[in-house]
């Protein structure tokens, strides 16, 4: 299983999804319920601080006002996260310890 720097992330693009529920008078609540998500958890994806799922990607597309609108338009790919860097061994840190170790 990839760690969880190696995944890329999928993030909501609010622009489209505002012209289809403006075009079908429709709230950020009916299309959280539509989805089976609570309306906090949508508000984070369309807000970003969320990634999608691919089940969730797919129940989007199955919305009936969704259907024909173009996927790449209604998601971006964030590039995976790079590797977190490497701890520095204790013994390598320099830690001034006393007022005199330290320099002006």
């Amino acid at each position: 299983m990839p760690s969880r720097h190696a995944r890329r992330r999928f993030l909501l693009q609010a622009e489209p999804v505002l012209v289809v529920m403006d075009r079908h008078h429709l709230e950020h609540t009916d299309v959280a319920k539509a989805l089976g998500i609570s309306r906090a958890f949508w508000s984070a994806l369309f807000n970003g601080r969320a990634s999608m799922s691919p089940r969730l990607r797919r129940a989007l597309l199955d919305l009936p006002w969704f259907a024909g609108v173009d996927q790449a338009g209604l998601w971006c790919v964030e590039p995976p996260l790079p590797p977190p860097p490497e701890p520095v061994p204790a013994q390598q840190l320099s830690i001034p310890l006393t007022p005199s170790e330290v320099s002006p």
